[in-house]
């Protein structure tokens, strides 16, 4: 029934069309398993068609400031470094990795192979790309993403020899530290760092968790605690780092009914998200923390305005609380590393106020003032990005609590 998925053409609307229409429960076994490997088939060759638009839109070479990536990541609701991240795949795969792309196309492997032999090969020139993709092939179509990743890295050794020296400064060099929000009020810390660096880690948290005697508090709690503390010491102490004039502190927001027992609403941590209202009031009773407490109706902090071009430390801290990161779609740049832009310049007579104040990375903010994007923004707080291609993308308002 699925010969067309496995014919030299490879998958195509029409074979599509007759998946679609199939219930494979209604099938025996053998024709399940078959069922299921043409979908995963045309699964792929969606994939090739996705990146294909991809780069239609953001172009198949890259420019200097590659503003294509913005109207990939608001389009299809992206962060754009995530959008980055699609557009040099489909470059790698459309120009550097013919086999990959030819596979991938023909359903005859998936969209993560495709990733592994992109991502294993990014570094390469492009002759030595596609000499690592030749060897690999044909075996990669009956690999699992996993023995394709070993044989890659075993072909780069081969045909692209480096010291070990230059491979661990290179890899090094990717070292980083990222926060991932988590359930019941939880949060992973997750670090990739070189081995000598990540063992002087855990050597200090055990250390200090030895002398921390506190009964009933596992080892790993007090590893963890221990973490935090050097972190929030490393804020407070002296050369503690500054943002914007002020120190580094946590932000939290809560509104005034809750704060004062009245009420149960869920507090907000930037950056993370809600928090139970017995935490929110404990944490504010904390004078480590920044409270910032919002009017009980609406869920919007109090505004309050200015008249100067550099907005003071009060409204830029009431900025940094109310955007909470870079208001392009999709930008997970924190409001504190982000510029305070005028949304109607200040020299065709814009405000340095709130209302007419919006927090942009320094990217977002150069490509609505020089490269032709356009912000427009409501009073309720909402904003339409407006692309160099006339199209529109609407940011709905961000309440301070949910």
């Amino acid at each position: 029934m699925f010969d067309t998925v496995q014919s030299p053409a490879g998958p195509s609307v029409e074979s599509l069309a007759v998946l679609v229409g199939v219930d494979p429960t209604g099938l025996d076994g053998f024709a399940r398993v078959d069922h299921l490997v043409a979908v995963e088939a045309h699964l792929a060759w969606l994939e090739s068609v996705r990146l294909r638009a991809v780069l239609a839109v953001a172009g198949g070479v890259p420019s200097r400031d590659d503003e294509g990536r913005e109207e990939v990541a608001a389009a299809i609701r992206l962060s754009p470094g995530a959008a980055q991240r699609r557009i040099d795949l489909a470059r790698a795969l459309c120009g550097r990795l013919p086999l990959t792309w030819a596979a991938l196309s023909a359903g005859r492997v998936s969209f993560w192979h495709a990733l592994a032999v992109a991502e294993t090969t990014e570094d390469l020139d492009p002759e030595l790309a596609a000499a690592v993709e030749a060897r690999v092939f044909p075996r990669a179509q009956a690999q699992t993403v996993g023995e394709l990743r070993a044989a890659l890295r075993r072909a780069v050794a081969r045909l692209a020899p480096t010291s070990h020296a230059q491979q661990c400064a290179r890899a090094a060099a990717g070292r980083e530290v990222r926060v991932y929000p988590g359930r019941d009020g939880m949060a992973t810390v997750w670090a990739v760092l070189p081995a000598v660096a990540a063992q002087t880690v855990h050597l200090a948290l055990d250390a200090l968790a030895r002398t921390d005697h506190r009964g009933g508090v596992a080892v790993g709690a007090k590893r963890a605690d221990a973490l935090v503390g050097l972190c929030a010491a490393a804020l407070t102490g002296p050369g503690a780092p500054t943002e914007q004039g002020r120190p580094v502190t946590v932000q939290l927001v809560v509104d005034l009914p809750t704060l004062l027992g009245m009420a149960e609403h869920p507090g907000e941590l930037p950056g993370y998200g809600p928090i139970p209202a017995p935490l929110a009031r404990a944490l504010a009773a904390d004078a480590g923390w920044r409270r910032l407490v919002t009017d009980p109706v609406t869920g919007h902090l109090l505004d309050h305005g200015r008249t100067s071009y550099q907005p003071p430390q009060a409204l830029r801290d009431y900025l940094n609380a109310r955007d909470r990161s870079c208001r392009f779609p999709g930008c997970p740049r924190r409001a504190h590393a982000c510029d305070a832009d005028h949304t109607l310049p200040w020299d065709n007579g814009g405000t340095t106020s709130a209302a007419n104040l919006r927090m942009l990375c320094r990217r977002h903010h150069r490509l609505k003032t020089h490269h032709h994007w356009h912000l427009r923004a409501g009073p309720d707080g909402a904003i339409t990005w407006t692309s160099p291609t006339g199209n529109s993308y609407h940011q709905p308002p961000q309440p301070a609590l949910p």
